[in-house]
């Protein structure tokens, strides 16, 4: 059976997510640590920074892994702040992301790839989606353009939250991980959902 030409087009911009994605994570392991703290550290501070952050009552973060923008300072910060802080586990079957709150991270277990969650706790359960439009969400990539588009890893649990979250969702980044236009590379797709923000150590986009 004949490919049409839209599943050429479709093929051939997953082909060209998997080679950014190799591209970035290279890029991230190839920064030396002391680079990364750094650059970290700076859009810590710059995130502290903003209106947005500070009004905010609810703080939604990723627990970072690896080479991923430090999030462990931010979430110290909104604990001494008095907010309250939410991390997600991951719901394969539905693409969802179900959030918990969490109040230290001595309560977080592994699962694949090494990403740590949150222990699935009713009491400590928060609907993110319902949340109020004070709260901010933390949002991972291995890359983001200057719209606000990000390269993910292939699970688009993140576009399916960002689609209906009533927050502001602030994009972390480094500025060795940002792209022009993500369109002009080809792999931009209509359920794709750009955040209100993101942050480098150089600046706000």
């Amino acid at each position: 059976m004949e490919k049409t030409l839209g599943t050429e087009i479709a093929d051939a911009a997953q082909v060209r997510k998997l080679q950014l994605r190799c591209h970035f994570k290279a890029v991230r392991q190839a920064m030396a640590l002391a680079d990364r703290a750094l650059a970290d550290q700076r859009v810590a501070q710059k995130v502290a920074c903003l209106l947005a952050w500070k009004s905010a009552s609810i703080v939604l973060s990723y627990i970072s892994v690896g080479e991923e923008v430090d999030t462990h300072a931010l979430i110290r910060l909104a604990w001494r702040s008095g907010k309250t802080v939410a991390a997600p586990r991951v719901v394969t079957h539905t693409r969802r992301l179900q959030w918990y709150r969490i109040q230290d991270f001595n309560h977080l277990e592994t699962q694949a790839f090494g990403i740590k969650q949150p222990l699935m706790s009713e009491k400590n359960r928060i609907d993110a989606l319902s949340a109020h439009a004070a709260s901010l969400a933390l949002v991972p990539a291995l890359a983001f353009d200057e719209l606000g588009y990000r390269l993910g890893y292939g699970g688009g649990f993140y576009d399916v939250f960002l689609a209906d979250f009533p927050g502001i969702s602030i994009g972390l980044g480094r500025q060795a991980q940002m792209v022009d236009d993500f369109s002009a590379c080809g792999v931009r797709q209509a359920c794709d959902v750009p955040v209100d923000l993101v942050v480098t150590e150089e600046g706000l986009l």
